[in-house]
């Protein structure tokens, strides 16, 4: 399965099980996770991967009995100022710059759109820009919480 084709399964679920905002919102924290800094995270947690070709395995929902390392309301609130900086905060510091990038480039794109008129691209670019920044708000409390 290809590594689109994960996400697609994986946002589906997720809006499934929560609805539409809030699993749009936990897809878009997926997909800030799907860099190439995925398997270092696997193995430092302790994750399995799928046998067969080695893909790693990330429920909706984890499994795992919670581990506080780190605190998940202050990595929350820290990606709340600066998005990102909870997840740096819990130890996933690539995740929180690919959040932050993410979620500086689609406000950019919807300033930009807005500044020259486009009305329909900006409402969709600021709904991204709003979904990823949330998406980074669950991200860093989730990476807080079970990493």
């Amino acid at each position: 399965m290809s590594a689109l084709s994960q996400l697609q399964v994986y946002g589906a679920r997720a809006v499934t099980r929560y609805g539409l905002v809030r699993g749009s919102v936990i897809a878009a924290d997926r997909i800030v996770r799907c860099n190439p800094a995925a398997r270092f995270y696997q193995v430092r947690a302790g994750r399995s991967f799928h046998e067969p070709d080695g893909r790693v395995i990330d429920p909706v929902v984890p499994d795992r009995a919670e581990t506080k390392r780190h605190s998940p309301a202050l990595a929350a609130a820290l990606s709340a100022v600066v998005p990102g900086a909870g997840r740096v905060y819990a130890g996933r510091s690539f995740d929180g710059l690919m959040g932050f990038l993410t979620v500086a480039l689609y406000y950019s794109m919807a300033k930009e759109s807005t500044a020259r008129g486009h009305p329909i691209r900006a409402g969709i670019l600021w709904t991204g820009t709003v979904t990823f920044y949330l998406g980074e708000i669950y991200g860093a409390w989730r990476s807080a919480k079970y990493d």
